[in-house]
């Protein structure tokens, strides 16, 4: 990997977070896994809520691969298989996105997008979670976000 390529993609990233008015994430390199005990990036769940909204609008089809438990695709005559590592991917209703991430430095974190009825997306972002917590801190937010919109519904 050519560093100075590297480092102009990592600055093009916070320059564009910066555009989009998030302030308080930061990324120092591509892969965006850990470098030791150094964080590759620093963020806020406001701030990762903020950049999915933005794909949204922009575009969200590139997302809809994020909502598949495995893609299969041929690439010169060899197959091969990608499995989604959100393990409950096919347990959130009308699910639109889900984003994983798990270090050492920073946990576990499970970012996801789902329509809670009626087109009304909702976005739920845990951040330094364990690694297998995610998934059920994330159930309990969506059930918790459920149980608040049907109390709504049955007020109006």
């Amino acid at each position: 990997e050519d560093s100075s390529k590297s480092r102009a993609f990592v600055d093009e990233m916070n320059k564009i977070s910066h555009e989009l008015g998030i302030f308080n994430t930061s990324f120092s390199n591509t892969s965006g896994l850990d470098i030791g005990l150094e964080a590759s990036a620093v963020g806020s769940a406001y701030d990762i809520s903020e950049l999915i909204q933005h794909i949204l609008i922009q575009d969200r089809s590139i997302l809809e691969a994020t909502t598949k438990k495995e893609l299969r695709t041929v690439i010169s005559g060899d197959d091969y298989r990608y499995l989604n590592t959100n393990k409950i991917v096919g347990e959130i209703p009308n699910l639109i996105a889900s984003k994983t991430g798990y270090t050492d430095t920073a946990g576990g974190n499970l970012a996801i997008v789902y329509d809670s009825g009626l087109n009304h997306p909702i976005i739920i972002v845990v951040l330094g979670s364990t690694k297998d917590g995610r998934f059920d801190d994330i159930n309990k937010l969506v059930d918790a976000t459920q149980l608040f919109f049907n109390k709504i519904e049955k007020v109006e």
